[in-house]
């Protein structure tokens, strides 16, 4: 798929073992860094793309978040292959052993079309499912530190990314935050698992925490 502004895009996820930086990208963010699956997923490469004005402050948010294990989400601008300027969001978890960050897990979420278009537009559901969405969207917000419209555009792209009503994703997000099988000492790491099961309908009993959900992309 050729990478588009907004909704359009699959959900762009990425995992970092920081001590050897080896990433692991999904095909979307691929797609909207133009790297082909055959090139290496390197860190240069990526801050290639990040606007000139945010270089910078992007860079000192990125080292902090190798260096510091817990939540992180920082917002920048940043060229797509075509060299069109997308306002973009990357949150995620650090994981650290012994003191020492070894592991980025996240995403990259396209904010620029959310940010112009006002969100009641997108979204054509009943009360209750717009109760649905905002609960999903403020445990996004919560667990990531990120904005209303990044947390949305987590929603809308896995929505794209499953072929799931917008509404359907936040049900099964906010049903399963309170399921047991889900239950974590760190509730960014649920969160996280939450995300990789939403292609299951039904509470996934038989998958274990470290078992890796099915439908995984990388």
């Amino acid at each position: 798929m050729t990478p588009e502004t907004g909704s359009s895009r699959a959900a762009m996820t990425f995992d970092l073992h920081v001590g050897e930086e080896r990433w692991c990208w999904s095909a979307s963010l691929r797609e909207l860094l133009g790297v082909a699956p055959d090139e290496p997923a390197t860190t240069s490469r990526l801050f290639a793309n990040v606007a000139h004005d945010d270089l910078a402050a992007t860079w000192s948010a990125f080292r902090e978040a190798t260096r510091r294990e817990g939540t992180f989400s920082f917002t920048f601008d940043l060229r797509d292959a075509r060299h069109r300027l997308c306002r973009v969001v990357m949150a995620g978890h650090s994981i650290a052993r012994d003191g020492t960050v070894e592991e980025l897990s996240g995403f990259l979420v396209d904010i620029t079309e959310t940010l112009r278009a006002n969100e009641q537009h997108a979204v054509e559901a009943s009360s209750v499912h717009r109760a649905a969405i905002e609960q999903a969207k403020g445990a996004l917000m919560l667990s990531f530190g990120i904005s209303d419209e990044a947390a949305f555009e987590i929603l809308r792209a896995e929505s794209n990314r499953h072929n799931l009503k917008l509404a359907v994703v936040a049900q099964r997000i906010t049903a399963r935050l309170s399921d047991p099988v889900f239950a974590r000492e760190d509730p960014v790491r649920s969160l996280l698992d939450i995300l990789k099961t939403l292609p299951l309908p039904e509470r996934p009993s038989a998958l274990s925490p470290e078992e890796p959900a099915p439908g995984t992309s990388v």
